[in-house]
Order: structure tokens, then sequence, then C-alpha cells
């Protein structure tokens, strides 16, 4: 094993991961500002007839939202795309890109500050067939 060749490699995993939608959402609003946004499913069958990969046309438009809330942002690199989800449906993308800036928020922090603020307890468990609440274990 070579130890910095590893490292590359972790570093290449980690980008690609976190960034590939940010990217396609890029990608997503170029065709759309050039062509409209009924190219992106044009574009999305052509990515499967060319190179044999399924890309959904209501995933691009999924990433092309949530590209056009942050873009504008100058949100963290390292914030996942989940949380760049969440930032987009809370309501308020600015104002959470405020606090994410001011606080130094990580992803799994803004996480459990949206939920604190939709009221959703994190420290029970309710069941899904009945609703009855139980402690979380410790």
């Amino acid at each position: 094993m070579n130890w910095d060749n590893s490292k590359l490699e972790a570093s290449q995993l980690v980008e690609a991961k976190e960034h590939y939608q940010r990217r396609l959402g890029g990608l997503a609003s170029e065709i759309v500002n050039e062509y409209g946004l009924s190219k992106l499913d044009e574009f999305s069958q052509e990515v499967k007839q060319d190179y044999g990969l399924s890309l959904s046309p209501s995933t691009l438009r999924n990433y092309l939202w949530v590209y056009e809330k942050t873009k504008d942002l100058e949100l963290p690199d390292d914030l996942s795309y989940r949380t760049l989800q969440y930032i987009c449906s809370s309501g308020d993308p600015a104002g959470w890109a405020k606090r994410i800036k001011d606080e130094g928020l990580s992803s799994a922090e803004v996480y459990r500050l949206m939920r604190q603020d939709r009221g959703v307890k994190d420290d029970v468990i309710i069941c899904p067939s009945c609703n009855a609440s139980f402690p979380k274990p410790k």
C-alpha cells in the first residue's frame, strides 16, 4: 500500500461524493439557460444512450432546484448534498446560510437544529405502528 496514493484516492472519493450533485445541478442550469427546461429530458436520454448511465430527468430537475437556490449563498463546500436540500426546503435558505457561516455549523448540526425547529424530538423513538413514544436508549 502506498500511503500518498491512498490519501489521494480518499480525497478524490470524498470530492466526487460531495460535489457531483452540485456539478450536475450546474450543468442542468447551463442546459436550461441555453436550451430550455424541456431539454433536460433529451440530455438524460442521450447520457444513457451514449454512456449507458441512468440519469433521470427528475433527478436533474432536483439538482437544478437545489443549485439555483444555493448558488449565491456561499455555503461551505463540505456541507452534504442532503443538507443543501434541507436548506432549500427550509423556507429561509439565506438565514440558514448566515447561521452556518456565523456559527461554523456542520451538516449534522444543521440537520439537528432544523429537526428541533420543526419540533422533532431526538430523545424519543416513536413507534410507526401505534405512534407510542419511548425514550431513546442511551
